[in-house]
């Protein structure tokens, strides 16, 4: 949820800052992997979420009227995840029950290459596109 994220990282340059091109990066990823694929987007800034993302297919889970109180259950549903470097992200992917899902996470998880653990935040049985 970007707004709890962007608040972390004002009072704590640990975690590395997701750009908008990781976003762009891996929908282009699922395009080229999925036939017409719908992104259900969740965050607790919907008007950046309008701003940055003009495609139809491109949907904040607000205007389905999913309530932020809901998201993580909803995200639980989807069969496909860009998760950032966020535990939110990686619990609703976990609790996932699709068996093929495909997913995404950005190349650091830190902003300080000592802390870069990343890695250790997933069970090896999980497989990621890194972008």
């Amino acid at each position: 949820r970007r707004g709890d994220f962007l608040q972390v990282l004002k009072k704590h340059d640990i975690y590395y800052k997701i750009e908008d091109s990781y976003y762009y990066n891996a929908i282009n990823f699922f395009k080229s992997k999925l036939i017409n694929p719908i992104f259900l987007v969740f965050s607790d800034d919907p008007e950046f979420v309008k701003s940055k993302f003009t495609d139809k297919k491109i949907i904040h889970a607000s205007q389905l009227g999913i309530n932020q109180n809901d998201d993580f259950q909803a995200m639980s549903q989807c069969d496909h995840f860009i998760c950032i470097n966020s535990t939110f992200s990686l619990w609703a992917r976990y609790l996932s029950k699709n068996k093929h899902k495909i997913s995404t996470k950005p190349k650091y998880w830190f902003s300080n290459k000592h802390l870069e653990k990343a890695f250790d935040y997933f069970p090896s049985t999980w497989s990621f596109e890194e972008i």
